[in-house]
């Protein structure tokens, strides 16, 4: 059983988003990418879009350059717009540009960490027996709005209820 904090009425370590979410266990629920992030992509890239036309009369090199960055990256916030992180009962989907589901018996010691390849991003970090038995460090591509260690925490919690409310194996010879 988890810890309740009195003061608060969320479980202690959980902030008040990963506890709102963590008492529509066992779900689904649908965590969307950063609106702040989503939103950063989508004006650089308009802007780059806007002042890549303004320039093409006076430097076609590089304005072809920003129209063309501007275009990335607002393809990239198309495709972040569309991402989430669905979690349910049973595992937990991670919708990108593709579809991948993760079972909780699969994945387990979620924490906070660095992606390598991202810089100065912290996101969450998990151990994952998905393939051929053999455990892997997994990335989340994004924080879904939250912070990378509360998002961590609330993804703990709910792969511990999940995995409390999972019946038990059933034996091969029954």
């Amino acid at each position: 059983m988890t810890p309740i904090d009195t003061n608060t009425l969320t479980p202690v370590g959980v902030n008040a988003d990963g506890a709102a979410v963590l008492a529509r266990f066992p779900g689904p629920v649908r965590l969307s990418p950063s609106r702040l992030r989503w939103i950063l992509f989508l004006a650089g890239g308009l802007i780059l879009v806007v002042i890549g036309g303004a320039f093409l009369r006076l430097d076609v090199e590089v304005s072809l350059y920003m129209l063309g960055f501007g275009g990335l990256l607002v393809l990239v916030a198309g495709a972040m717009r569309a991402g989430a992180l669905l979690l349910d009962a049973e595992g937990f989907d991670v919708v990108s540009l593709g579809r991948h589901r993760m079972r909780w018996t699969e994945a387990g010691n979620f924490r906070s960490g660095w992606q390598p390849g991202r810089g100065l991003t912290r996101t969450v970090v998990y151990d994952s027996t998905k393939i051929a038995g053999l455990c892997l460090t997994t990335y989340l591509p994004e924080t879904y709005g939250l912070r990378d260690d509360d998002l961590a925490l609330l993804l703990s919690r709910w792969h511990d209820r999940a995995l409390a409310a999972a019946p038990p194996p059933r034996n091969a010879g029954t």
